[in-house]
């Protein structure tokens, strides 16, 4: 039986939408996507300045309404049901284009260890709603996904292998969420302890990657909160500034390849610096601070 009285983080609208993998459209770079590419000259130009990437993988699955999003700088339809795939450091859309009206979204952040889930709706490029999260921990099917997601890129499956490999994996992943979600583990956006474990989670992160590739920007987005309220949180629940903790944990790598006889242009790579003068230059100006 469902949970009553706490709202829950799908519905059951939702719920069977992912629970129906053959109405799904996917959109990889790991295999021809579902979808064709279409042109758009104002979603194009928009992406000019609105294209993203970083270390993260997500996924986005569309849940309601009809838009577009990029991956790689292709432009595909965005209609209830497609699922976007965006691995480490491909590109795809900045927030949302001013068209994008009427629409819902399922986020999934894959965070060292953890899951982050988010879903908003998006009215005229603007979130219009309180976001609801769900935060998924100690998952073997997390840990799963995330690895078989790194392994099928070397992968000797054909496409159309590769295709079912994900269908399984998402459909596995997405019934954890589910049943996690109708066990009542979840938390509103403004409850205490449930910052708390995105605060942390992001933390982790942060020390797990040396903070390779990580603006404070990327990671208050990431976080769901405004850059000032991100700041405040992670100061509250980790007692530490988050440039100082991204500075700590480079500082920590740094040395440690260091020591282990990397070149500063191999430390400099590793840890997202544009190239070796900026690494030391910082590593001059940090490392006795």
């Amino acid at each position: 039986m469902e949970k009553t009285g706490k709202q829950d983080f799908l519905c059951r609208r939702h719920r069977r939408m992912l629970c129906s993998a053959e109405k799904w459209h996917i959109v990889s770079s790991l295999f021809q996507p579902d979808h064709e590419p279409v042109e758009n000259g104002a979603h194009r130009r928009w992406l000019w300045k609105n294209s993203d990437h970083h270390p993260i993988r997500e996924i986005l699955a569309v849940l309601e309404g009809n838009s577009l999003n990029s991956l790689n700088r292709l432009i595909y339809p965005a209609t209830p049901g497609t699922i976007f795939l965006f691995d480490s450091y491909e590109e795809h859309d900045r927030y949302y284009h001013p068209a994008t009206n009427n629409v819902t979204l399922l986020w999934i952040f894959f965070l060292k260890h953890r899951m982050l889930a988010r879903i908003l709706q998006v009215n005229r490029g603007k979130i219009s709603n309180a976001r609801k999260e769900l935060i998924l921990v100690n998952s073997k099917i997390y840990d799963v996904v995330d690895e078989e997601w790194i392994r099928m890129k070397d992968s000797v499956l054909d496409a159309d292998l590769k295709r079912r490999k994900i269908l399984w994996l998402l459909s596995l992943l997405f019934l954890e969420m589910i049943e996690q979600d109708m066990a009542g583990d979840t938390a509103g956006s403004g409850d205490g302890n449930h910052q708390a474990q995105i605060i942390r989670a992001i933390h982790q992160h942060i020390c797990s990657t040396s903070g390779k590739a990580m603006t404070v920007e990327k990671l208050a987005r990431l976080a769901g909160y405004s850059k000032f309220h991100f700041f405040r949180l992670f100061k509250k629940y980790t007692g530490q500034n988050v440039h100082d903790c991204i500075n700590a944990s480079r500082m920590r790598k740094a040395k440690e390849m260091l020591k282990d006889g990397f070149l500063r242009k191999e430390i400099s790579g590793e840890l997202g610096f544009s190239c070796p003068s900026a690494f030391s230059n910082w590593y001059a100006r940090k490392k006795d601070s």
